[in-house]
């Protein structure tokens, strides 16, 4: 049987056949995307699957957060071979202004801040 873990920083779900008590940390198990401590997770989830859709970050169609973290992971490889460089792509939640370098200045700010960057 394989239970159900979930990743306190950034919420990805994963299984393993290891059982311990739900809501214990996994003594070995980090999560894949961010680092974090995966905890045990009940057998059943509350939230909606996650619909089939195209994800441009991935060029494919993904209908699972395991599918879209395993995409993900590909692209990161690719990308390290293509350049020769590491490359670690990750989730980002595009609600999060900080995530995607948004500020309340606005874009007169922003074009500044690229512009003495150059």
């Amino acid at each position: 049987m394989r239970y159900s873990y979930f990743c306190d920083g950034c919420h990805y779900e994963d299984s393993d056949q290891y059982h311990l008590p739900i809501g214990d940390h996994h003594p070995k198990l980090n999560c894949p995307l961010c680092g974090g401590r995966m905890r045990r997770g009940a057998s059943f989830s509350f939230r909606a699957s996650m619909p089939e859709h195209f994800n441009v970050a991935v060029g494919r169609p993904v209908s699972s957060s395991k599918q879209f973290a395993d995409e993900l992971k590909r692209k990161s490889e690719e990308a390290s071979l293509r350049t020769g460089m590491d490359h670690n792509f990750v989730p980002v939640d595009v609600t999060d202004m900080k995530a995607v370098g948004a500020t309340d200045e606005g874009l007169d700010h922003t074009r500044k801040v690229h512009h003495d960057a150059i």
